[in-house]
């Protein structure tokens, strides 16, 4: 093996899970999706937070392995979320056009995914405003509620 494997600690959708890290490749597993996270069975909101930012800590060409090809359907949430993201607009048009060659849309790149995805951009003031609205709340939620509610708004999209 020409590159050391780093084994990182990413609890959130389960207790222990973990990804598999060898430059320039990320094996996540069902922790970080293109344009989305994974569900949360045994983790917290919090551990999966602090997870995804260990995996946006990365370089940026960071080539990204998901579990599974969700990324049509995280699309589709995505805009409902972030209708004003052009990196997220444009995302959608290439998985689009990749889906309809039949073609993976995966491995996926962080540098896109920390422009496009929402679940990486909760501390922005476009992802919060957008929970705000659509929970009523009276108040700016912090990074981590915005995640909270954000997980719970996919859980029913």
């Amino acid at each position: 093996i020409d590159s050391p494997i780093s084994i990182l600690s990413v609890p959130g959708h389960t207790s222990d899970h973990i990804a598999y890290y060898s430059k320039p490749n990320l094996f996540v597993g069902d922790t970080l999706f293109s344009i989305g996270c994974g569900r949360l069975f045994e983790g917290t909101p919090e551990q999966m937070l602090l997870s995804l930012k260990k995996i946006t800590q990365l370089p940026e060409d960071t080539q990204v392995f998901c579990a599974h090809e969700y990324t049509s359907a995280n699309c589709d949430f995505a805009v409902t979320v972030d209708k004003s993201n052009n990196d997220l607009i444009n995302y959608q048009l290439n998985v689009a056009s990749l889906r309809a060659e039949n073609r993976p849309t995966i491995p996926t790149v962080l540098k896109n995914e920390l422009a496009a995805n929402p679940f990486l951009r909760c501390h922005t003031d476009e992802i919060k405003a957008s929970i705000k609205k659509q929970y009523n709340l009276s108040v700016t939620p912090s990074e981590l509620e915005a995640f909270t509610y954000l997980r719970k708004w996919k859980d029913v999209f």
